[in-house]
């Protein structure tokens, strides 16, 4: 008879706890998904224009200078030398893949030197069919690394772009530097 009363003892507490589980399952508050402003945020692209269509580009980084103009041969300096046409497709490329990550609210006494912006770190100028020339100034990290502000078509609104940009940036720099002379 002992193992009896235990039997039903262990049979109403698990019925117990299916009930009480049942309960807090159908009154549970649903969980707040991300807000759908994140993913616009993210399906922001900064140019909305495709690499084929630029004719022209001119970037300073790191003190360092080039420019170039597309021609039916590929990409040459303004001064006619050959330029590493696939490095500088591969950049462009890339350029009008960066996202609009945020925009950053400025404070009333910021200005755009704590950004890095004035002067800018970096500027890209590209001269783009049917849309003129369209610029990009880089400034400094955010603090955490994982961004950079940025101004675009000489905006005053400061936004933040993924820190590939100056990736990128290096790598096209190196690739005109290391480029052999044709």
């Amino acid at each position: 008879m002992n193992l009896r009363g235990e039997s039903r003892r262990v049979l109403l507490l698990g019925l117990i706890a299916c009930l009480l589980g049942g309960y807090t399952y159908v009154t549970m508050p649903t969980k707040k998904a991300l807000t759908s402003k994140v993913e616009e945020a993210s399906a922001r692209p900064l140019f909305t224009f495709n690499a084929e269509k630029i004719g022209q580009f001119d970037v300073i980084y790191d003190g360092k200078q080039v420019s170039g103009k597309r021609t039916s041969e590929g990409w040459k300096a303004l001064d006619g030398t050959a330029l590493p046409s696939s490095a500088i497709d591969d950049f462009l490329v890339n350029l009008t893949k960066l996202v609009n990550l945020g925009e950053v609210e400025k404070g009333r006494d910021d200005q755009l030197s704590d950004y890095g912006l004035e002067p800018p770190m970096s500027q890209i100028t590209l001269d783009v069919e049917g849309e003129g020339a369209q610029r990009l100034a880089i400034g400094r990290h955010n603090p955490v690394n994982t961004s950079l502000y940025a101004l675009v078509n000489q905006s005053s609104q400061i936004v933040l772009i993924g820190s590939i940009a100056s990736w990128e940036l290096r790598k096209l720099m190196d690739a005109v530097q290391n480029a052999p002379s044709l």
